[in-house]
């Protein structure tokens, strides 16, 4: 049999379907892959695919087999589990600081981490009273700058910060700058003045 011009395509077409479609509840038959291969003018016959399973089981893939009641082809350890997916798309809708906008993006790219399947069960709304969402974005990439700034080699970051200077010889009411060192409360992702 000619080899079509897509059969390069074939095990990387492959892997997206295990990837988008397959999980331990929902699993590809090698009939249904075939059509699917078919579907992206990609021939395959049910040899080529036991082949090519494990072309992408020597890769790293953990590409699974099941026999029995419901047979198919899955993908079974993916970097995140389903739970640690929730608890993420849970931690970003509860996060201040996160827009609205950018908590969206965030939850489209962490339910690319899974299945179409499990990902319909990362669609859900957490609400936490009186949290309100922040409205400006820039507010994400700052958080981001200043945690590389800490994290850079000699990152002893410093900032200058408005402190009210009662007790110092100004008047009440008064402000003066004062050099505050800068730490991180990790468990609020606050940016909290350190002591001097």
């Amino acid at each position: 049999m000619a080899r079509s011009p897509n059969q390069k395509r074939k095990l990387l077409c492959l892997c997206q379907l295990l990837w988008e479609r397959t999980d331990e509840e929902h699993p590809l038959t090698v009939q249904e892959l075939i059509d699917a291969l078919e579907g992206m003018d990609i021939h395959a016959e049910r040899k080529s695919i036991y082949d090519d399973m494990e072309t992408l089981r020597t890769f790293g893939l953990d590409v699974q087999s099941r026999k029995g009641k419901a047979p198919g082809w899955f993908l079974g350890e993916r970097p995140f589990e389903l739970p640690e997916l929730k608890l993420l798309v849970d931690a970003v809708q509860a996060c201040r600081f996160i827009t609205r906008r950018k908590s969206d993006a965030l939850i489209r790219k962490l339910e690319s981490l899974s299945s179409v399947h499990q990902a319909r069960q990362l669609q859900r709304q957490v609400y936490v009273a009186g949290r309100v969402k922040a409205m400006n974005e820039s507010v994400y990439y700052t958080i981001d700058k200043l945690h590389t700034a800490l994290n850079a080699p000699g990152g002893d970051l410093q900032i200058l910060r408005v402190q009210h200077a009662q007790g110092e010889g100004l008047p009440p009411g008064r402000e003066a700058l004062r050099r505050v060192p800068l730490r991180t409360d990790l468990g609020q992702r606050e940016l909290l003045p350190g002591r001097i």
